[in-house]
């Protein structure tokens, strides 16, 4: 059995609202996928134009 609890659509788009990320955390994020994912023209473009390392 899971103990996973149910949130309806409605209530996580209001969740996903009320959360406030900085930018340079979402620069991380965006440079960490573009790595790992092997997009590396891409983060090299993302890089440069971002400042993120």
């Amino acid at each position: 059995s899971s103990s996973r609890k149910l949130v309806a659509k409605d209530e996580w788009e209001k969740r996903l609202r009320d959360v406030k990320i900085r930018k340079d955390d979402m620069n991380k994020l965006i440079m960490n996928f573009l790595v790992t994912e092997g997009y590396v023209d891409a983060a090299k473009k993302f890089q440069l134009e971002s400042g993120t390392k």
